[in-house]
């Protein structure tokens, strides 16, 4: 009886089902329990922007550097309840104010919402019924000494302190201003506040003198309410005196842009230096137009100095020939100045580039003349008449292109015409050829599209590289001559009218299957082109005369490379010098066409014989 080795069967389904139970209940406590708190990390920043707190709220100065595009700007107090905000919607301005009731001497965090959040915080004054100074040369800066660069004055040249002061919360009140030169007795001025909050300004004419080189201006106000106590603030401005001739090594126009916005973002669709008046000449005498702005021009001002550099940007439109300034591009008479300039004054921050933009007028009631004018753009020290620099660009002034949209106009007019027409009538055009006809015809389309359309397609950015703007050198041999060396030996073969219709259809499915481009500007220039090529092949008596076709077609050919140049201008909003399209349509259009129609009829009677 054979003997061998038992071994104890266990039954493990149930240990195996009760292990992936387990498994599953530690799966479900680990889903139940809570998520561990997620800390969002707020970048602290050290005071990147001044924060200057005034009765209403605060200043907000972002002009230390270029500022980041915000979203929003919230006041915190220590307690983390929001007390105040502020929605932007791209770059603030050099100074964003943010109202709320603030009390003296608590810290507040402010939370700057961009791309990535920072925080600053900032501490409120002691005493909040003080109130606050301001002053700057020509203008107010927010800036206080500590973060203040110094401000360039010119030796010999007059200059002016503009101050404003806001009283507190106690009024009435008396106040005394005194401005403390170093190279001139002090300035006093006194007067009174009558009420809370209000605010008194003023400026004082000062004289630089040759010895002058650096030093600070202080300014000291000392308020005495009727009732409470009085209080006094104390304000510096550092200032470096030198002379204009050491301004002009690091002052310089850095570019000037034409047309832009009054933000100074360029039209990159719109031709540089050039104005196009909305509407025509005759239209525009209403008297909504005087005054108002139709452009703006863009100056980029460089400083390469290591302080503030006050000066004043001016602009005028002069006549090529005569110099004198053009009348019909100023304000109106009653509000113009005699200098027929527009200006801006502006403080150039050190070390960077600074934009002002300068609009110009248009007062249609004197007679405005399209034509090439010349702008001057001048950049001059604040209190002198000496320039720093100057740039003279060029101006032209034109209305739209009233003969391209005509143009436009009739060619979509055509194209819709002919689409309904070779639907409503594609079986009579059919029936006019035999199948033979209609297998040569796609032949040929495909041909054309092979040994046309497809070099010219990958030769097109080469030939740009090379040649730029006489690209068409090149690929017309391919669109132009060897085209019509092929439509011209087909027409050859088959005498018929629509046969231009059909193969240019073929060619153009073809080219927008494979290539990719079946656009509305392609079948609007088909339309055009076969049209006028199947009236040419019937004024040819269809090519019974070659010299005579080949005049005709050269003709037809030109319309179209020009109807393709104002279908861009209008629909593209190309621009063109004149001599570029006329030399396109007499050089791509005619000459090349004209070649290639005397190659097609040889190739064609050659084809006509072997087919025999």
């Amino acid at each position: 009886m054979p003997t061998g080795i038992t071994i104890p069967i266990k039954d493990t389904s149930s240990r195996s089902n009760t292990t992936c139970l387990l498994i599953l209940f530690c799966l479900s406590l680990a889903a139940c329990q809570p998520p561990e708190p997620t800390t969002e990390t707020v970048e602290t920043t050290t005071s990147i922007h001044q924060i200057i707190f005034t009765p209403m709220g605060v200043e907000i100065a972002f002009d230390l550097e270029p500022a980041d595009e915000l979203r929003s700007i919230q006041v915190f107090d220590d307690t983390e309840i929001s007390i105040g905000s502020l929605a932007l919607s791209g770059k603030p301005a050099s100074t964003e104010k943010v109202y709320f009731r603030w009390h003296a001497g608590q810290t507040y965090r402010f939370l700057f919402e961009a791309e990535t959040e920072y925080q600053q915080f900032a501490t409120s004054p002691p005493d909040q019924k003080r109130g606050t100074l301001q002053l700057g040369i020509p203008f107010i800066q927010n800036q206080s000494s500590s973060l203040r660069p110094p401000i360039t004055l010119i030796q010999h040249s007059q200059t002016r302190i503009a101050v404003q002061t806001t009283n507190g919360e106690l009024a009435p009140a008396d106040f005394q201003l005194r401005i403390e030169l170093p190279f001139t007795a002090p300035l006093i001025r006194t007067g009174r506040f009558i009420s809370a909050f209000e605010t008194w300004h003023t400026d004082f004419q000062i004289k630089i003198p040759g010895q002058a080189n650096t030093g600070e201006i202080t300014a000291i106000l000392r308020v005495t309410p009727s009732s409470g106590q009085p209080w006094q603030i104390e304000r510096q401005l550092p200032f470096a005196a030198t002379t204009v001739e050491e301004v002009s090594t690091g002052v310089s126009i850095d570019k000037i842009q034409l047309p832009t916005d009054v933000k100074g973002h360029f039209f990159a669709h719109l031709q540089p230096d050039t104005l196009v008046l909305k509407q025509p000449l005759s239209s525009r005498r209403s008297s909504t137009d005087y005054g108002l702005p139709i452009a703006f021009q863009t100056i980029h001002l460089q400083n390469r100095l290591p302080t503030t550099i006050p000066v004043i940007v001016s602009a005028i439109v002069r006549d090529l020939q005569t110099q004198k300034p053009v009348l019909f591009l100023s304000l109106a008479i009653e509000n113009r100045s005699e200098s027929f300039r527009s200006f801006s004054a502006v403080n150039l921050k050190p070390e960077t580039v600074t934009t002002v933009s300068l609009p110009i007028h248009l007062n249609p009631g004197l007679d405005p003349q399209t034509g090439d004018y010349q702008r001057l753009i001048q950049v001059k020290m604040w209190g002198t008449q000496q320039t720093i620099d100057q740039q003279t660009l060029p101006l032209r002034i034109s209305v739209p292109n009233q003969r391209a949209i005509i143009i436009t106009i009739l060619s979509i007019a055509l194209t819709v015409i002919g689409l309904l027409f070779f639907v409503g009538r594609w079986q009579q055009l059919f029936s006019l050829f035999s199948s033979k006809n209609l297998i040569l015809i796609s032949l040929f389309g495909a041909t054309i599209f092979a040994f046309v359309n497809l070099p010219a397609t990958i030769l097109i950015n080469i030939a740009n590289a090379v040649l730029g703007p006489l690209a068409f050198l090149i690929t017309g041999i391919f669109n132009e001559i060897l085209y019509f060396t092929l439509l011209t030996a087909l027409l050859t073969l088959i005498p018929k009218s629509g046969t231009i219709i059909l193969v240019s259809t073929v060619r153009f499915l073809l080219n927008g299957v494979l290539l990719g481009t079946m656009t509305p500007i392609a079948l609007i220039y088909l339309s055009v082109s076969a049209l006028l090529l199947e009236i040419g092949f019937l004024l040819t008596g269809r090519g019974l005369r070659l010299i005579w076709m080949a005049l005709v077609f050269g003709l037809c050919d030109a319309c179209s490379v020009y109807v393709d140049f104002q279908i861009g201008i209008t629909l593209y909003r190309l621009f063109y010098a004149d001599w570029y399209v006329w030399l396109m349509v007499s050089l791509g259009g005619f000459l090349y066409t004209f070649i290639g129609v005397l190659f097609g009829r040889q190739l064609g009677r050659n084809l006509r014989h072997v087919a025999d």
